[in-house]
């Protein structure tokens, strides 16, 4: 369900179609907590907690799409690329879903 490795995130890097499941608050090299779900093979959302403010690099759950990400409940910058490298903040929650998505919720 999630992966890092060599400071790169992936959700669901390899998941069986057809399943659902999520996971709330796993730890990620780098100090990130990162929550997220799949549902009918599509990601709505990742949620990543920054716990010591470091630079998070994740690998775009959504190819080919933009990405919103949201900061701390407001809406912050918008993404795209294979991979999503975003600075952060100690203590600060990012959540990121595909543009125009709107609330992809927790």
């Amino acid at each position: 369900m999630l992966q890092s490795h060599g400071g790169i995130v992936r959700v669901f890097p390899v998941f069986p179609a057809g399943q659902k499941a999520s996971f709330y608050r796993r730890r990620t090299f780098g100090a990130f907590l990162v929550s997220s779900a799949i549902r009918n093979g599509k990601i709505p959302y990742v949620r990543i907690e920054s716990e010591k403010g470091r630079d998070c690099t994740l690998v775009n759950p959504w190819p080919g799409k933009k990405v919103d990400v949201y900061r701390d409940g407001k809406k912050g910058e918008m993404l795209q690329g294979d991979w999503l490298v975003m600075k952060t903040k100690t203590g600060e929650t990012l959540v990121l879903g595909p543009q125009d998505a709107g609330c992809f919720g927790d």
